[in-house]
């Protein structure tokens, strides 16, 4: 089965059962809200991949130390089994480590349990924060170190050691929040009902970032990017967290782009996210992921940077405007393309194919027996731009992908990551008569 009909199948259950539920009649707000839950593990429990010892679970609890234990969350995915809790029926306390995903589910959102749901979710964060939790394992340093390179251009380590010296104060934020980012489980905000349009779910949340008539140096406390959820889903409508995981949109100008809005399927994004992670934790092709030739279209939301208010560091929220008659409509997917290299560009990604890194001192030495030049800042401006490459120490330029590939056509040249077999696909539907080399 493929992403796409799962993503289907779950559309299919979550409105067919939710109807179901609806039908019965049932006024007692704590019986709906299990029904919904139950729903929800239900359509959760068909995206769990056989033979990880993974599972769902319900109403359960994270245990971050001895005595020191989370709220109650209404979904939890889990690696392995939890704690059962006395004389409570399949309800568990779970260690920090085995999270993959916590959901809160609301049948009904409105400006209460919009907030409610985010307040739960960071109540993960703000336990953590009481711990010296740190990156603990390899697939966590993968995660957070590919997050980081791939949002900024910038590597993750300076000297051989994580960076303590940053270019700018908002890098130095996005180093942070991306650290506890692979470190907590994915939080998401699930709503059945409620906003029936993309612009009405984006209002809800600038009402809460930023409640009317009140200033951005009474912005709500806690609202940096890290205490927001991942995903946020009601109805059809998605709110995406760019955070490498696995979405990823490139700064701009100091700009951490860090939400974007879109209408259709939203239940290929909540296994986009949770399948994500997993893939880091279990070493899973990315194939998975099934064809991957289209890319989903997004309307950007809200991009941040950090300022300083009153002697103090804080986030600062740009909200973007987008026509009416853009939102609530399912976006347009767009061909995927590999990245479209100059002369320049093309001749020293090649040297990296082969050796790795590059000084950037060296680039026009590299470049002269093509008899190229460039201006090296404004060079490694523009290549690190693409994703292609990050910056390691100001001073050498080394590739960000896991098998880089170029291919040369009568368009000109191209490039991209080809751990997948993405751009070998692209190549024949695009070049048939270059596939074999590929």
């Amino acid at each position: 089965m493929t992403i796409n009909t799962l993503a289907d199948l779950l559309m299919q259950i979550r409105d067919a059962e939710s109807k179901v539920i609806d039908a019965r009649g049932i006024e007692h707000a704590p019986t709906i809200g299990a029904m919904y839950e139950g729903l929800t593990q239900r359509m959760l429990n068909e995206t769990i991949l056989d033979g990880l010892g993974v599972k769902v679970v319900r109403n359960s609890f994270i245990r971050f130390a001895p005595g020191l234990v989370s709220k109650e969350f209404d979904i939890m995915v889990i690696e392995g089994e939890g704690t059962p809790i006395p004389y409570l029926e399949e309800q568990f306390e779970v260690e920090l480590r085995q999270v993959i995903a916590v959901i809160q589910v609301k049948k009904t959102l409105n400006p209460k349990q919009f907030k409610d749901g985010i307040l739960n979710l960071r109540n993960i964060v703000e336990t953590a924060d009481l711990l010296d939790v740190g990156v603990s394992t390899k697939y966590q340093h993968d995660m957070y170190a590919s997050a980081f390179h791939s949002i900024t251009g910038e590597s993750l380590v300076f000297g051989n050691k994580l960076r303590k010296h940053f270019s700018s104060v908002t890098r130095e934020g996005v180093f942070y929040a991306l650290k506890w980012e692979a470190v907590l489980p994915a939080r998401i905000l699930l709503g059945y009902n409620g906003y029936k349009t993309e612009g009405g779910l984006r209002n809800v949340f600038c009402g809460f970032l930023k409640p009317d008539g009140k200033s951005a140096e009474t912005r709500v406390w806690g609202s940096s990017p890290l205490h927001l959820p991942n995903l946020i889903v009601c109805g059809d409508t998605s709110i995406i967290k760019n955070n490498g995981l696995p979405y990823i949109l490139p700064m701009t100008e100091d700009q951490w782009i860090v939400y974007t809005s879109t209408f259709g399927n939203p239940m290929m994004h909540l296994i986009e996210v949770i399948w994500s992670r997993m893939c880091y934790m279990y070493g899973l092709n990315p194939e998975i992921f099934g064809e991957d030739l289209t890319v989903k279209g997004v309307n950007t939301f809200i991009s941040t940077n950090v300022v300083n208010i009153n002697g103090q560091r804080s986030w600062n929220f740009h909200y973007y405007s987008v026509p009416k008659q853009r939102l609530s409509k399912v976006s347009a997917d767009r061909d995927w393309a590999p990245v479209k290299l100059d002369r320049e560009q093309f001749r020293v990604i090649g040297y990296l194919c082969e050796n790795g890194r590059l000084q950037v001192n060296r680039i026009n030495a590299c470049l002269r027996d093509y008899n190229l030049k460039v201006d090296e800042v404004s060079f490694v401006k523009d290549l690190t731009a693409t994703g292609l490459v990050y910056l390691i120490d100001h001073q050498v330029i080394a590739l960000a992908t896991i098998r880089c590939q170029t291919v040369t056509t009568k368009d000109g040249f191209f490039c991209a990551d080809n751990n997948t077999g993405r751009l070998s696909r692209w190549v024949a539907k695009n070049y048939p008569e270059l596939a074999r080399y590929y």
